[in-house]
């Protein structure tokens, strides 16, 4: 790493960050921190945990483990593989897992990478599955990906629908959210209502060195960090018949586990049932201090230099953006307008003024080590968004800390609320980012960040 990236915070006579912090804010610096979460006293997220099961190979115990706990799963199916034998699903096998509650849903027909054909073939592969699926008497709404692999022109393939048979109101693909040992920077569960129902993020697949302790930090990690949706990748349920399997026992012993989550917010749904919104309750509104922001609402632009004091307009990577301080107002006279006009790479995003934090009478929220915070904004945007978070370390250098939940397109005011979780060790005041990592618009207002308080 540059020795010029690990240089201490530097400040001008206007208490403005100058150019080394914004290099900082580059996205170029890449230290990540993976902390333990720790669950804000007396709240309760809602934590959704889907099931999910690829292939249909050495699944046939999967009905009745399920079935002993109360709870389904969406099973991903290439229709040309049922009934074939060496350990595939029969039909009658199929039809008993959807009688008794459990999800079908699509694979391809053969398993095929979508990203090595053609976008023709790739409609083929996607439709003959579901077409299949639908006389075979199915109501068909999720899809997955084989592979997790997609082309340029995938999602966008499975967007458009089949003709005359239908079209798939999600499509999930493998990876994406944090784990103790991988995508340290991730977030811990999809939103609710997915940035890009198109792409669902989940934990890796479950293979057989995934432990019982591996599967419920995935959930916890996500109950101790605001809620949200885990869906979880299983493929064969076996001892010893892949490596890309879990233990029947293993599988019993986490349903067990799950069933007792009930009392935490933490609740069984199929893929369809988080989409089409078939969940109990509400995520909780935890009792949180006074917003921290100075400027949250973007109103104050004292140095008359049309942008709003305390805000920086960062941009990095191949992309062109512009700017316009916008009276589309969520509430007062001004908000932040953001067009990115062509894109490459990187991002485009306000952030708060990345200086050496309010207690050096700076703009960026001082925080409290162990303390659990809320932060918010509202927007509307015509592509999908995603909050970008950094932190001040005790050495007074801004480092990047992670992203947020994908945040869908709004053409109404939307607003974005993620907690976090816990603050690396040593941070000293943290800055975080509506960003485009696309073309498209982004509008934003009403900017908070409060400390979430023991209720």
């Amino acid at each position: 790493m540059s020795a010029l990236f690990l240089k201490m915070l530097r400040i001008n006579n206007k208490g403005m960050i100058m150019s080394i912090s914004q290099l900082i804010l580059t996205g170029l610096l890449t230290t990540l921190v993976f902390t333990q979460p720790i669950q804000a006293a007396g709240v309760k997220w809602l934590t959704l945990v889907s099931l999910t099961f690829d292939d249909g190979k050495n699944e046939s115990n999967a009905r009745s483990i399920l079935a002993s706990h109360g709870m389904h799963g969406t099973f991903y199916i290439n229709t040309n593989r049922i009934g074939i034998g060496n350990g595939f699903l029969t039909r009658a096998e199929l039809d008993a897992l959807y009688a008794d509650g459990n999800e079908i849903g699509g694979h391809t027909i053969g398993h095929v990478d979508l990203a090595t054909l053609s976008d023709t073939d790739q409609k083929t592969a996607i439709c003959e599955d579901m077409s299949v699926l639908v006389d075979w008497g199915y109501d068909v709404h999720s899809f997955a990906y084989p592979f997790s692999s997609r082309g340029l022109s995938t999602e966008s393939i499975v967007e458009q629908g089949c003709p005359g048979i239908g079209r798939y109101e999600s499509a999930r693909a493998v990876g994406g959210l944090r784990t103790a040992t991988s995508c340290t920077n991730c977030p811990t569960a999809e939103s609710l209502i997915p940035g890009n129902s198109r792409y669902i993020s989940t934990p890796p697949s479950v293979k057989t060195s995934t432990t019982l302790a591996d599967l419920k930090s995935y959930v916890t990690q996500a109950e101790a960090n605001g809620g949200g949706w885990v869906p979880l990748v299983f493929h064969n349920i076996c001892d010893g018949c892949s490596n890309l399997a879990v233990s029947p026992d293993i599988l019993h012993d986490f349903l067990t586990w799950l069933e007792a989550r009930t009392a935490q917010g933490t609740h069984v749904r199929t893929v369809h049932q988080v989409i089409s919104g078939d969940y109990p309750g509400t995520t909780p509104t935890p009792t949180v201090g006074a917003n921290l922001l100075q400027n949250p609402s973007l109103e104050s632009d004292n140095d008359a230099d049309n942008q709003p004091d305390c805000w920086l307009r960062n941009e990095y990577g191949n992309n062109q953006a512009n700017w316009i301080r916008s009276t589309d107002a969520h509430t007062g006279n001004f908000s932040e307008q953001l067009t990115v006009t062509s894109y490459t790479s990187g991002d485009s995003k306000l952030v708060i003024t990345p200086d050496a934090g309010q207690s050096q009478g700076g703009c960026s929220p001082t925080v409290d080590a162990g303390s659990t915070y809320q932060l918010s904004v509202w927007y509307k945007s015509t592509t999908v968004v995603v909050p970008e978070l950094f932190y001040l370390d005790a050495s007074n250098v801004w480092q990047y800390w992670r992203r947020g939940t994908q945040m869908p397109a709004s053409d109404n005011w939307n607003q974005m609320v993620f907690y976090p979780g816990t603050l690396p060790v040593g941070a000293k005041a943290i800055n975080f980012g509506m960003s485009l990592q696309s073309v498209g618009t982004l509008i934003t207002d009403d900017y908070s960040i409060v400390k979430v308080e023991n209720n």
